[in-house]
């Protein structure tokens, strides 16, 4: 039998099975491959996820800055930053004792996140009590909520970049820190877009902004709850 064996292995080699056998290896190869890969990238991804949502829980919604330090790179920019803030660590540092300042039970509810690499999204609303100035507004210990959507940047366990925007006009409308322009004069049209101004927090001064297409009258109640 092994004289057998070795007479026709070399011709077996030459087959076209043989082919065969070993395109089949090298798909099922890249197929283990592909599996592996795709793995590696929803591990990353959802740590990824796991850092921000550290992030919102218990520094945001906590106050805890240990875990703020611990989490954010210190290279890290914020390209989004509110103003009279530094797009850097330390101004949202700043941002967020601000925030907690004005809301001392500040907190976020996330709705959902989505991971596309390392760059995470996340939508959540935020709720607290108005118990502090905030953009020149004194106290109106009134409830508040307003809905944000932000992207954070995680590498190496680390919040890098942060891209966002917030619901500011309903925050400043529920603690009535919006201030109607004055009446239209005769020469401005009616559907001149509204102007509204805030008080700046540096300054004491109000900040005026003509983006608003509707009078404030116009917009739904029911988002002020």
């Amino acid at each position: 039998m092994a004289a057998q064996q070795t007479w026709y292995w070399p011709e077996f080699k030459k087959s076209p099975l043989v082919g065969l056998i070993r395109k089949e290896k090298m798909k099922q190869l890249a197929v283990n491959q592909g599996k592996t890969d795709r793995r590696a990238q929803s591990n990353g991804s959802n740590a990824a996820k796991a850092v921000v949502r550290r992030n919102t829980k218990e520094v945001q919604s906590r106050g805890n800055f240990e875990v703020f330090d611990e989490l954010f790179a210190d290279n890290f920019v914020d390209h989004t930053p509110q103003p009279n803030m530094t797009p850097d660590k330390a101004g949202v540092r700043q941002l967020y004792r601000y925030i907690r300042e004005a809301f001392p039970d500040f907190h976020a509810e996330i709705h959902f996140q989505l991971a596309d690499g390392d760059r995470v999204t996340t939508y959540k609303t935020y709720y607290g009590t108005h118990q502090g100035t905030l953009f020149g507004v004194a106290p109106t210990h009134r409830k508040i909520r307003f809905e944000s959507v932000d992207v954070m940047r995680v590498r190496d366990g680390k919040i890098t970049d942060h891209w966002g925007v917030g619901n500011l006009l309903s925050l400043m409308r529920q603690i009535s820190g919006w201030i109607p322009a004055a009446e239209a004069t005769n020469e401005e049209s009616p559907k001149t877009p509204a102007t509204i101004e805030f008080a700046n927090p540096s300054h004491g001064r109000a900040v005026r902004s003509r983006n608003l297409q509707k009078e404030p009258d116009e917009y739904p109640r029911e988002r002020l709850a």
